[in-house]
C-alpha cells in the first residue's frame, strides 16, 4: 500500500503582507483625503480665507514677501561708502534695464570674494570685498584696488 504525504503548507513571507498593508492603507487615506476635500496639492495661500478687514494688510505682507525675494537692483547692491552683501553680489543683479548682470567677483586666498563692477549694470564702477565697503573708482588704475586685489591674491 502507497502512502501520500500531504502537500507542504505555503507560507507568505511577513515582508509581502506589510507591503500590501502599506499599500492598501495608503489608498484608503488618499481616498479619504479627496472625500474629505484635503487637497494638499495646494500652494498658492487661498486670500478668501483672510477676513475682509484684514486683506489689505494680507496683500501687503505678500507683495512685500514676494519684493525681497525677487532680483536686486545693482545700484542698489553696490553703492559707494555700503556694505557689499556677499551672497546677494556672487548671485547676480539686474542692470536699469532689468536684464539680470553677472558682476566679476573672485575667491581670495583667505576665503573672501573680491567684487569688481562695471558701471554698464547701473552701479558706478568699482570694486570691494564681500562683506565690507564698496569703493567707487576706476578698477583697473586705482592704488586702492591695486593693494585690495594683491590682498586677495596674497602677493
Amino acid at each position: 500500500m502507497t502512502t501520500y504525504a500531504p502537500p507542504p503548507r505555503r507560507r507568505i513571507p511577513l515582508a509581502a503582507i506589510a507591503a500590501v498593508a502599506v499599500v492598501v492603507l495608503a489608498g484608503a487615506g488618499l481616498l479619504i483625503g479627496v472625500l474629505l476635500g484635503n487637497d494638499s496639492r495646494e500652494s498658492t495661500p487661498d486670500r478668501s480665507a483672510v477676513p475682509a478687514a484684514d486683506r489689505s494688510f494680507y496683500d501687503a505682507v505678500m507683495a512685500q514677501a514676494s519684493a525681497e525675494a525677487a532680483m536686486p537692483k545693482c545700484a542698489d547692491l553696490f553703492q559707494p561708502g555700503k556694505i557689499i552683501d556677499d551672497l546677494k553680489g556672487r548671485n547676480g543683479c539686474k542692470d536699469p534695464d532689468g536684464s539680470i548682470v553677472w558682476t566679476g567677483w573672485g575667491r581670495c586666498d583667505d576665503g573672501r570674494h573680491l567684487f569688481t563692477v562695471d558701471a554698464s549694470s547701473g552701479a558706478p564702477e568699482g570694486w570691494g570685498f564681500g562683506g565690507d565697503v564698496f569703493h567707487a573708482g576706476k578698477t583697473p588704475g586705482d592704488k586702492g584696488f591695486s593693494r585690495d586685489y594683491k590682498a586677495c591674491n596674497g602677493s
